[in-house]
């Protein structure tokens, strides 16, 4: 079972979205209500005051997009195949320093130095009010729709694409195959959606969001008499994946705009994600027994995170619960108040304990297979997660002495609970956390080093 929006069994009311800025604290000491939402609508339409134009727009949390592709008429941007038709169909195809709005001196692939971007928001060639994404901005929004493995089936229109790769459209976005332009050559019109963000990888290469006709099926298995052993299988699943790329900016990749001002969030009773209200972070959740839990790792960065792969980030255990080093980390037996330890979770959830790790464990089947159910299906070294949950648990590896470490082939978790040990310094040095390899089925409860970079997974108050 994915992750995806639809997907998810949790079934709850919106809470008012409140701030939220601190580092992380038990949960006894916090007052307000919970950031959910989840829900997307069609908003009013907008009409671009410079050339008349009409855009349908749509909304996902507290996004509101452009739902069609713009169509405004601006220097190095072009219709495919110099063909007014397809502009009006598709939209218009623009190099980035165009959708930047800056000359291409400053900011195009030759110009060999960072592009003088405005501070905040980069209208671009965006109307008034509206503005060109960052990547950040794209992630969440697919972070929103289910995340980057299946958002291709939930963002792409429901026809025109090739290959049977038309999409369910299912929040209105309506993302067309329109293709690209590359020094007057035009190509992958049908096959390749691809929008520019505002953010730069460096002088001559910008970021976008990228969707294809084609599916990725690829897939590996452990071989049931050794399993040490990869095979192929005859079949494995499909996942209509998007992706976030780099590449040089003489490239001309359809535009969608951003309204600048966040809309107010408006509930379901179906919603299956949350808003972390500190830094806009989305996340997928997923309800298993009588606990509901993200499910994604935990992205709030904070002075001693690191980052060691595409999912989530990283923390040592005295970051994960809250604290200090000095309080909490390496040589520290630390305490807390009684009842959740909110740490670095967001406002109405918490880093879940030791037991609570084990209630899931024994929701979902017990140790021998806790690992397997709860694993992802795609991404491991070798494929070997059924994910019946949905909480899509990845190979995130951890951050140890000499850097980042099993990226692909390794899951690890904190808990809250500092190791309960015959000796004083076991809890000084150490702390439980869950754990599984790529070969195993299992999912067991652990102590390892709290210098250890770990994932995060929160849980529901």
């Amino acid at each position: 079972m994915r992750f995806g929006y639809k997907n998810l069994v949790v079934s709850f009311i919106v809470l008012t979205l409140v701030a939220c800025s601190d580092k992380g604290v038990n949960n006894a000491a916090d007052e307000g209500d919970a950031p959910y939402s989840g829900s997307a609508w069609n908003g009013e339409p907008l009409v671009d005051s410079r050339d008349g134009k009409t855009y349908k727009t749509m909304q996902i949390g507290d996004q509101l997009w452009m739902a069609e592709n713009l169509n405004y008429n601006a220097d190095s941007s072009y219709c495919y195949k110099d063909e007014e038709s397809n502009c009006s169909k598709y939209g218009r195809l623009y190099e980035w320093p165009t959708a930047v709005a800056l000359p291409d001196s400053l900011c195009g692939w030759g110009a060999r130095s960072d592009c003088p971007l405005p501070e905040g928001f980069v209208q671009g060639v965006c109307p008034s009010g509206w503005h060109l994404p960052t990547k950040a901005e794209f992630e969440k929004l697919l972070s929103m729709v289910g995340g980057f493995l299946y958002a291709g089936t939930e963002l792409k229109s429901t026809e025109g694409w090739t290959e049977d790769g038309n999409g369910t459209d299912a929040y209105s976005f309506s993302a067309l195959p329109a293709g690209y332009a590359e020094w007057g050559r035009f190509d992958a019109q049908g096959s390749l959606g691809s929008f520019w963000s505002s953010t730069e990888e460096y002088d001559g290469w910008a970021y976008y969001m990228s969707l294809k006709a084609w599916k990725s099926n690829s897939c590996h298995k452990i071989s049931e008499e050794d399993r040490m052993v990869i095979v192929i299988p005859d079949s494995c699943p499909t996942y209509d994946e998007v992706k976030m790329r780099t590449i040089e900016k003489y490239y001309a990749y359809s535009v969608r705009c951003l309204r600048d001002e966040p809309v107010e969030y408006k509930s379901r009773l179906t919603d299956k994600f949350i808003i972390d209200a500190r830094d806009g972070q989305a996340y997928a959740i997923t309800k298993i027994g009588n606990q509901v839990w993200m499910a994604e790792n935990l992205k709030f960065e904070t002075d001693s995170s690191a980052r060691c792969s595409g999912f989530g980030l990283h923390y040592n255990w005295a970051d994960a619960v809250g604290k200090s080093d000095e309080e909490c980390g390496v040589g520290h037996a630390c305490s807390f108040p009684k009842g959740n330890v909110r740490g670095n979770c967001p406002y109405g959830w918490h880093l879940p304990s030791k037991s609570e790790w084990a209630e899931l464990i024994e929701t979902v089947g017990g140790v021998e297979v806790a690992g397997k159910k709860l694993k992802t299906t795609p991404v491991w070294f070798a494929e070997y997660g059924t994910d019946d949950y949905g909480f899509s648990m990845f190979p995130a590896g951890y951050r140890g002495t000499w850097g980042c470490e099993y990226e692909d082939s390794e899951a690890i978790f904190w808990t809250s609970s500092q190791d309960d040990g015959r000796e004083e310094s076991y809890a000084e040095n150490y702390a439980y956390a869950v754990q599984t390899y790529w070969y195993e089925d299992e999912l067991n409860l652990t102590t390892t080093s709290k210098r250890l970079g770990v994932s995060v997974r929160c849980v529901r108050d």
